[in-house]
């Protein structure tokens, strides 16, 4: 094989493994999201129980709100009143919400434009990649890894120079 051809083999190689661990965190999040479950030492455990049965960043925001109840309610502030009064609407409000971001300059709008460009490229090619993978047989699977070495070849060998 000729430094070149290693060369796109490793880049190859680099990309695939690269994109296993995305796939991997990305499995592991959503696993947790679904699983994990929140500690609390200050809230009842048949309170906490029921919290269980929602996804772990849903039990952060309840537990947040269980607290704030408490804390309303040590200070000798009425809470069930304030849902009588308006109901669950405390927790609604739809209103427009302005928030002013940094006008980008040209060269940015240009830099972000590439960018989304080059993530394109790379997610339609490992695409290919896994729908081939998953389908093609060995000679298919070979082909398409020799078609995109020759293909990266001389842009990966170029960014070298």
């Amino acid at each position: 094989m000729s430094s070149k051809q290693d060369h796109s083999f490793s880049a190859c190689h680099k990309i695939i493994a690269l994109d296993a661990k995305k796939r991997s965190d990305a499995e592991y999040i959503a696993f947790e999201f679904r699983t994990k479950q929140i500690s609390v030492v200050d809230i009842d455990f048949e309170i906490i129980d029921q919290i269980h049965k929602f996804p772990f960043p849903i039990q952060q925001k309840i537990v947040s709100e269980v607290h704030a109840v408490e804390k309303r309610i040590e200070k000798g502030k009425d809470f069930q009143q304030m849902f009588m009064e308006s109901g669950f609407e405390v927790y609604i409000s739809h209103e427009l919400v302005e928030i002013e971001l940094p006008k980008k300059t040209e060269a940015e709008k240009a830099m972000e434009n590439r960018r989304s460009t080059i993530n394109e490229l790379i997610e339609r090619t490992r695409n290919a990649y896994w729908r081939v993978e998953e389908k093609g047989n060995a000679v298919q699977k070979s082909t398409f890894i020799e078609m995109l070495k020759a293909s990266l070849g001389s842009i990966l060998n170029a960014e070298e120079q």
